[in-house]
């Protein structure tokens, strides 16, 4: 792995097939009807997939989803086959951008109502739990397109204060946490993404959501290790 592919934009079209798609959606929608949305929201029983040292879940959440989102973690077995099939059916296509790249490392379920975003921030390529497993890419799936607004971003920066170790890393606190990142210029890049393609964004990119205006943006979010 390098920083090349650390920062580095990729797509699979048709990463999951259509009746892929309709399998996971059903298997997700079951859930949130069995055990209630409300359970998955961001922040809720003191549970959310960011951290920021020093801040407590609900600072987090606020820095992240401001709006909230729904996020589940612990997904069915039929849905994890399902994703992971797909991995290595493509993995030749995700070599293209990620020649280092062998396996996925995690599968979340995201989901985004009316005026609901994500933030600009980094993922960065670390492993708090698995040290020696780096995460090379995020990877984001669209499952649905009954929706307004929403779309997926990345950001460029030619600024160099958010590099150190004369640009052998990213600075830490690349999210919006941080007052001095919030002001920093950057170029967004808008995504059109369809439904059942991957997106592949490198842990080094900066990257956000804009909020949804009307529906609901359902998708799987990832990582992939070498």
């Amino acid at each position: 792995m390098n920083l090349v592919e650390m920062q580095g934009i990729h797509s699979v079209e048709g990463f999951l097939l259509d009746e892929e798609l309709k399998t996971i959606t059903q298997e997700i929608d079951s859930v949130l009807k069995m055990n209630g949305a409300s359970l998955y929201r961001a922040g809720m029983n003191g549970n959310t997939v960011h951290s920021i040292p020093g801040y407590d879940v609900k600072e987090v959440v606020d820095i992240y989803e401001p709006n909230g989102r729904i996020e589940i973690v612990d997904l069915p077995k039929k849905v994890l086959d399902l994703l992971d099939k797909a991995f290595y059916r493509s993995l030749d296509n995700i070599k293209v951008g990620y020649p280092s790249v062998k396996k996925p490392d995690c599968w979340i379920y995201f989901e985004y109502g009316r005026d609901e975003y994500i933030t600009p921030h980094v993922d960065y390529p670390h492993n708090e739990s698995r040290p020696d497993n780096l995460k090379v890419t995020g990877i984001n799936i669209l499952l649905n397109e009954d929706f307004f607004g929403g779309e997926f971003y990345v950001e460029t920066c030619g600024s160099k204060e958010i590099w150190e170790d004369n640009g052998e890393k990213l600075k830490n606190g690349l999210n919006w946490g941080s007052e001095w990142f919030k002001k920093l210029p950057t170029t967004r890049w808008t995504c059109q993404q369809e439904k059942g393609t991957a997106i592949f964004y490198g842990t080094n990119v900066i990257h956000g959501t804009h909020a949804v205006k009307s529906g609901r943006t359902k998708k799987i979010v990832g990582f992939v290790t070498n």
